[in-house]
């Protein structure tokens, strides 16, 4: 190779790389360029942009914070709130942590003190004291106090008879004493015997009517704990009720029905709760232990607010919506309307996570931007953090607090190092985009020129192979048109060259129309079940045929009970005549073929059934062995071995055998030999 040449190859590949590096990186300082002189529009337009969101966010929890107090306002006109409006406002409104309601300078909502203690009975009035006190008098006292003593002492004797287990005297002495109609603590007691002997014994009904008549003759008195036998008596009926008795006494006690102490209050309901664990569903319970616990919370609360001083509350209320603070962790956001001052508890926490959602839902996680909440006045706990580039108060009702929006100190400068690389990016993927065209072209013109060079060997080959039989013909013809052959035996064996040379011609033009039909899609196969030891002794039978005078030896023995196989029988064959006859041509130094059936446990389990040819020819290196059965393909140890061939044979073998539904293998080793099996399906017997 001369020198100019071997240089034009050398720069060829230098000068493409640079046809394709030189306008990618023009385009790339280009749009550097560009890019670096819009950064400045982009930076204020960023600032713009974050500092509208802020203050959308700003806007958006004082309008919920506003909202929530006008529904509240709007209840509080149709009734009074209670625990349930508390409950189903807050819901609504998770902003809200309680409620209240002052009217004419008096807490209406939430409760926030406790019911004044009652302790035993008031003596009853109108009896005189002292001297004054006539002789009647004194015998009408003595009297009623006999009468009294002998009540206890009759209500001590049945309590221990209770105690010994003599219910049946208890009882009866329990009844007796409830039958008397004076108004003393001892009937009460007698009564609440007789319904706790009788759920004793099992008889729930009579000592339902007990309790019931306690209620119906004592429900305005209390016990001498100041408890209300009304309690007392609804606390036995729902004891021994179902579920709905046990909710509506809670109900009860949430509404202050009854005049308790507030100790015994909260007792009792917490004792209904406990109740409903073991005779309540999972709802049922849920829904009666959160009441419980807001009722408490509230109460809480109201206390709160009592402290703070519900005069001074109505005093800071106004028309219009503010807020006032409630202690370091709470703030009240009322208004006033006429006489009256509504309004809710706002937490801090709640309010922070508030803004974290609204932070989460309008700006991106890749701004770098975080907002902080802080109270008017107080110290900023983070200190050592950038200063924020924004910072305003909220839009009242939440005046109170400073809503501030911080980024870190290179966040503007990693953007537009972010915008830099896209650009670069893009710039890379044209350049990608242009290499992998120049790539995929020059792959594409590489192939039609590799394919149309093996078109034009095949033609070439293809003409000399039928020139080769053709000149035989002809030869041996015009030999016994001339009559060189004077014997019988030689003109047998000039016939017999021709016949054969016309067979071989035959094959040939049969594998390039074969190739030709299968190339065009228009070859039908005629796929039924045939006798494997058929198919492999025909095609046998037809190469030795062929190979007449030719030193190639065949080592063929079919085994007994061969199966069917699903194939075309003329495909079949054809494809082994090719093995064959690629056998034989590479094999001249060793010309012993063997036909060996494939037969085993593991083939059947596939479903298949196969034959091999295995040679002791030049073998074929493991790289070439995939492209042999590519169309027009020969491999370059064939062609330096000065064996003929189309390069069609092993490509219709492989086609033939796609289309009977099997497949071609090859195992081969160079110098060793080769091995190619042909698989079939099993067909139906």
């Amino acid at each position: 190779m001369s020198t100019p040449s071997r240089l034009s190859r050398t720069l060829r590949p230098l000068l493409t790389v640079a046809a394709i590096l030189a306008p990618a990186g023009v385009l790339a300082v280009l749009g550097l360029r560009a890019y670096s002189a819009e950064a400045l529009l982009l930076r204020q337009r960023y600032e713009r942009d974050q500092v509208g969101l802020v203050r959308l966010v700003g806007k958006r929890l004082s309008d919920e914070a506003r909202r929530a107090l006008v529904d509240l306002a709007a209840r509080c006109q149709r009734r009074d709130p209670d625990g349930e409006l508390e409950s189903r406002f807050v819901t609504t409104h998770p902003l809200a942590r309680h409620i209240f309601l002052v009217r004419g300078g008096q807490l209406v909502y939430p409760p926030a003190k406790a019911a004044p203690d009652i302790g035993h009975s008031a003596p009853p009035r109108g009896v005189p004291q002292g001297y004054l006190q006539t002789p009647g008098d004194l015998k009408r006292q003595y009297a009623r106090r006999q009468r009294r003593i002998r009540r206890w002492q009759q209500l001590r004797g049945a309590l221990s008879a209770e105690y010994r287990g003599k219910r049946r005297r208890a009882l009866a002495t329990y009844r007796k004493l409830a039958q008397t109609r004076a108004p003393s603590d001892e009937v009460p007691a007698a009564l609440l015997g007789v319904a706790r002997l009788r759920r004793q014994g099992k008889a729930r009904e009579k000592a339902r009517e007990a309790f019931r008549e306690l209620r119906r003759r004592f429900g305005g008195r209390r016990d001498p704990e100041g408890i209300d036998y009304a309690l007392i008596a609804d606390v036995g009926l729902a004891e021994l009720g179902d579920i709905d008795k046990l909710v509506g006494l809670h109900r009860r006690l949430a509404a202050r029905r009854y005049k308790l102490r507030e100790s015994v209050r909260s007792f009792y309901l917490r004792w209904v709760v406990r109740l409903l664990r073991r005779r309540a569903s999972k709802s049922v319970l849920e829904r009666v232990s959160r009441d419980t616990q807001r009722l408490f919370i509230a109460e809480r609360f109201g206390r709160r607010l009592s402290r703070f001083g519900v005069a001074e509350l109505s005093l800071q209320a106004r028309a219009e919506v503010r807020s006032v603070a409630l202690g370091q962790q709470m703030m009240l956001v009322l208004q006033r309307h006429g006489d009256a001052v509504v309004g809710f508890a706002l937490a801090e926490g709640m309010l922070r996570r508030r803004l974290a959602e609204q932070q989460r839902d309008l700006i991106t996680s890749s701004e770098g931007m975080r907002l902080g909440l802080q109270r008017v006045g107080a110290v900023d706990a983070a200190a050592a953090a950038p200063a924020p580039f924004y910072s305003a108060p909220l839009p009242a009702p939440l005046n109170y607090w400073i809503l501030s929006a911080r980024r870190p100190p290179d966040a503007l400068l990693a953007r537009e190092r972010r915008g830099e690389l896209r650009q670069l990016a893009v710039v890379v993927g044209l350049l990608v985009l242009m290499a992998s065209g120049l790539f995929f072209t020059y792959r594409g013109v590489r192939r039609e020129s590799d394919l149309a060079r093996l078109k034009s060997d095949f033609v070439s080959t293809v003409s000399h192979e039928l020139k080769t039989p053709l000149t035989s013909i002809r030869m041996f013809a015009e030999m016994l048109q001339q009559g060189i052959a004077d014997t019988s035996a030689a003109r047998e064996r000039y016939q017999w060259v021709i016949i054969r040379e016309s067979e071989r011609l035959g094959q040939l033009i049969t594998n390039v129309l074969d190739f030709s039909r299968v190339e065009r899609g228009t070859r039908r196969y005629d796929l039924q079940g045939e006798p494997l030891e058929a198919l492999v002794r025909e095609a046998v039978e037809t190469f030795q045929r062929l190979s007449d005078g030719e030193e190639v030896r065949i080592l063929f023995a079919p085994p007994p009970d061969l199966p069917l196989v699903y194939a075309d029988r003329e495909a079949a064959v054809t494809s082994l005549l090719n093995l064959l006859s690629n056998a034989a041509k590479y094999s001249r130094e060793r010309p012993d073929l063997k036909v060996r059936f494939v037969d085993d446990a593991e083939t059947r389990q596939r479903g298949e059934v196969g034959v091999a040819v295995v040679d002791q020819g030049i073998g074929i290196p493991a790289a070439e062995q995939k492209r042999i059965f590519d169309d027009f393909y020969r491999a370059p140890g064939a062609r330096a071995a000065g064996v003929e061939g189309t390069g069609l044979g092993l490509s219709l073998v492989r086609r033939h055998m796609e289309a009977c539904g099997g497949r071609v293998t090859v195992e081969s080793r160079p110098g060793e030999g080769s091995t190619f099996t042909l698989l079939f399906r099993l067909g139906e017997e």
